[in-house]
């Protein structure tokens, strides 16, 4: 081979290496896991006593995905419920890798093998992952990448719509974190009007209202696609994945089509 020719070869694999392919969403995914689940999440947060403890025993969960990654305003964690609709309680897993989307998408049914994982509260919230040791107490973590696909696997079965639970802001309680829900008449309150989602690169909390003055916050990254977008000034409809730090409440949407804020704001109607 010629110089010319093998420095043509070279420029061409140096091309298509740095070449960004973003059609990811078609990757064959292996779904044959061949398990079965012998015990629901409720059955899962009952072995919760109030520390942190490693799952021994080979038990086997389902659930659906709630969350997506693809845009940024998640990361590192996949939320999942019991059922597509009407769900009794929703759980989560911390990763230690990003784009979860491409090989769990929202609406996808996932079977999680825990023997070997963690489970513990954190801020309120009951987690399974990994584990990380903080002034001799045990925390969980996230899992490691490597070991994602050991303990989390794609049903075979077709995507499916997840139906968000219609709620007020009165109805929102513990029972609700890590569900899928939908909130009618809410507005961006008057302070956050014409602000961004998110500061750049900062987690920013922007707060939602109902025409009672009810509240909640709207949590945002300030690395999601669309972080820069102006929330829209009217009301109308909103669904997220219900989250709490501590004592506060928090919704946290996939991507804008989540906001349908159309409608005249509460001062004037």
């Amino acid at each position: 081979m010629s110089y010319v020719k093998r420095l043509f070869f070279l420029v061409t694999l140096i091309f298509l290496g740095c070449v960004k392919d973003t059609n990811f969403d078609k990757l064959k995914i292996d779904c044959s896991s061949g398990l079965e689940p012998n015990k629901t999440i409720e059955e899962i947060k009952a072995l919760y006593k109030g520390s942190v403890i490693q799952i021994q025993e080979d038990i086997v969960i389902e659930g659906y995905v709630i969350s997506s990654d693809k845009q940024g305003n998640f990361f590192g964690s996949i939320h999942f419920q019991d059922t597509h609709n009407n769900p009794k309680i929703g759980f989560q897993i911390d990763i230690d890798g990003t784009d979860s989307h491409l090989f769990y998408p929202s609406g996808s049914k996932i079977i999680l093998k825990l023997k070997g994982l963690y489970l513990g509260k954190s801020k309120g919230v009951l987690k399974l992952g990994g584990v990380f040791s903080a002034f001799g107490n045990l925390s969980v973590g996230r899992l490691p990448a490597l070991k994602v696909e050991k303990h989390v696997f794609l049903m075979c079965d077709s995507k499916i719509e997840i139906q968000p639970q219609l709620v007020t802001l009165k109805m929102i309680d513990d029972n609700r974190i890590n569900t899928l829900i939908k909130l009618k008449e809410v507005e961006v309150i008057e302070a956050d009007l014409n602000k961004p989602f998110a500061e750049e690169k900062e987690i920013t909390k922007r707060k939602l209202q109902d025409c009672n003055g009810d509240r909640i916050v709207l949590l945002n990254s300030g690395y999601a696609d669309f972080h820069q977008e102006a929330i829209p000034e009217g009301n109308g409809e909103i669904v997220g994945v219900l989250l709490k730090n501590k004592k506060e409440f928090q919704l946290v949407i996939r991507s804008l089509e989540d906001v349908t804020f159309s409608k005249q704001r509460c001062d004037e109607k």
